[in-house]
């Protein structure tokens, strides 16, 4: 799928015109990551933002007794 596409079936950029797509299509940048690898981490600096297009993603967060918990 086409990057334009695919940031249009994302309801928080469905309603843009045709000029902001193409703003937000010249920082878009796909990338895969494998099974398992973490994406971010809890308190680390928001670099970017991930539109999933196939697959699945975990959230999980991490709990003050230790160990970790999805959200």
């Amino acid at each position: 799928m086409d990057g334009s596409a695919l940031i249009r079936r994302v309801p928080l950029f469905a309603g843009l015109d045709d000029r902001a797509l193409d703003d937000l299509l010249r920082i878009f940048e796909p990338v895969v990551f494998a099974p398992g690898e973490n994406l971010t981490r809890q308190g680390g600096p928001a670099r970017c933002a991930y539109v999933i297009e196939s697959g699945h993603a975990d959230v999980l967060t991490l709990l003050p007794g230790g160990g970790s918990a999805r959200v």
